[in-house]
């Protein structure tokens, strides 16, 4: 039982048929498919370099992110300490509550801070 024909299938690279009837020449057969596979292997390997390079890319970003939000968390510890300072100083309390509560403690500093600034020039 002979096959009537064979098809090979490779990533970017299309289809090559090939008649595999007994007539047909089995080294022009032959000779087609292991081409069709050193094609699919060069481009399995340049795969296999992209997803390397895409895996290092994302670690990198995730490093910088997790970098990110230790900053910011270092940043919020550092603006509540400087917000209890001042109110030990004898800052205004109204102010130093609303600091205190803010759920965004840089949004609220720079709200305040503009505040400030356009309280001194009236």
């Amino acid at each position: 039982m002979a096959l009537s024909t064979v098809m090979v299938v490779t990533l970017g690279l299309g289809a090559i048929s090939s008649d595999a009837s007994p007539s047909a020449d089995p080294a022009a057969t032959l000779t087609a498919a292991h081409s069709a596979r050193v094609a699919a292997e060069r481009r399995l390997d340049q795969l296999r370099t992209e997803q390397a390079a895409v895996s290092a890319e994302l670690a990198e970003l995730s490093e910088g992110a997790a970098q990110v939000a230790s900053d910011l968390a270092a940043t919020e510890r550092e603006l509540r300490s400087a917000a209890v300072a001042a109110y030990l100083a004898g800052g205004d309390e109204q102010q130093w509550l609303a600091f205190m509560g803010a759920g965004d403690l840089a949004e609220q500093s720079s709200r305040m801070t503009l505040a400030g600034q356009r309280g001194r020039h009236e």
